[in-house]
């Protein structure tokens, strides 16, 4: 695998803007859970944390030229399984893909564990950043990575190695519980806002200019667990909201194959006067056209449960949300179904707000 393309995967482009609701005091512990694992975040007046730019992308953060606003270095956290393999192990296929090389020394231990360095040249002519090192560590069955991208003149092991020193592992625990919506994500050049849970990650592969994915992994059952897709609409002014709304969930329950049909219901978390959003009640779906299949192979459940939003932002745009539940266990279902109406009430026009045309 050639270096720009890991670069291509371990950095894949930042899904509009994500904030927390609220931010940590300088050198004070981050913790996500849902990946086990705690850390101090970077120098505040340096590295800005920048969406999760994959489904295993714990956190990142970037450092921008002031004079250009292009990025100059990023600082990640991923983790992936080992799958039997060794820190060394996985190192070395980490040293493999970037032609680098690895080493233990000088010698380092993240949360106690032992770990192991890479270490990538890069090019004098490089405009961007490139992967020039990464600290491998295992921890119960994961190979977490800790990863510098920088241009030729910037720094960065210093922070890098901060960051290494300063994590520590959280009980590992799965995404059900910390579904509270906590980061706000700016859509498709500031037309609306959605706030979703802060582990929520996009995947990169599915998206499209007016399509966007996320989704929520579950570390400790080894399977992606939940899945929302958003995207923007177009809606001729002439046509009235409530013909839209009729003939898009027509047309889902006609491609899918269930035991009951999906039916619109009014939501009553908008603010008055403002977007109207009305979503559906989640359910058992044996088939769905070109949905069923790619949801079931990535997760492993038999039979996803599906449900949908739609919400009204004016006479031109509309918000389309389909929600993809994966897991056996009713209570995390219900769990799930409840964050899709709080997903869907969420949305709101956004800071970049413009007419499409017709």
């Amino acid at each position: 695998m050639r270096p720009s393309l890991v670069l291509l995967i371990l950095l894949s482009p930042a899904l509009g803007r994500g904030a927390p609701a609220t931010l940590p005091s300088a050198g004070e512990p981050v913790e996500f859970p849902t990946f086990g694992v705690a850390v101090v975040p970077p120098a505040a007046g340096e590295w800005v944390e920048v969406p999760a730019g994959r489904p295993t992308k714990v956190v990142q953060w970037t450092k921008v030229d002031v004079g250009t606003r292009k990025p100059r270095a990023f600082l990640s956290v991923d983790v992936e399984e080992a799958a039997g393999r060794t820190v060394r192990a996985f190192a070395d296929e980490l040293a493999k893909r970037v032609n680098g090389m690895t080493s233990v020394t000088p010698p380092l231990s993240v949360g106690g564990e032992p770990t192991v360095r890479v270490h990538a040249p890069t090019a004098a002519t490089a405009t961007g950043p490139q992967p020039t090192d990464a600290i491998v560590v295992e921890h119960a069955g994961w190979a977490y990575t800790l990863a510098l991208f920088r241009v030729p003149s910037e720094a960065g092991q210093a922070d890098l190695e901060t960051l290494a020193r300063g994590v520590k592992w959280v009980p590992l625990e799965p995404p059900v519980k910390s579904l509270d919506l906590k980061t706000v994500r700016t859509l498709f050049r500031g037309r609306f806002d959605v706030t979703v849970p802060d582990a929520m990650r996009p995947i990169p592969a599915d998206e499209a200019p007016t399509r966007v994915h996320l989704s929520l992994a579950n570390l400790l059952a080894r399977r992606t667990e939940y899945f929302v897709m958003i995207q923007l609409l177009a809606k001729k002014q002439d046509t009235p909201f409530e013909q839209m709304e009729q003939a898009l969930i027509d047309g889902a329950n006609r491609k899918t194959r269930k035991a009951e049909q999906w039916e619109w219901e009014p939501r009553r978390g908008g603010v008055a006067g403002g977007p109207v959003r009305v979503a559906t009640r989640a359910v058992e779906v044996e088939h769905m056209e070109g949905i069923t299949d790619a949801a079931t192979g990535a997760s492993g459940a038999a039979r996803p449960w599906m449900q949908w939003g739609l919400v009204k932002l004016d006479e031109q745009r509309v918000i389309l949300l389909h929600f993809t539940i994966n897991t056996d266990n009713s209570e995390d279902r219900a769990a799930y179904e409840q964050l899709g109406g709080r997903i869907v009430d969420s949305v709101r026009p956004g800071p970049g707000a413009v007419q499409l045309r017709q």
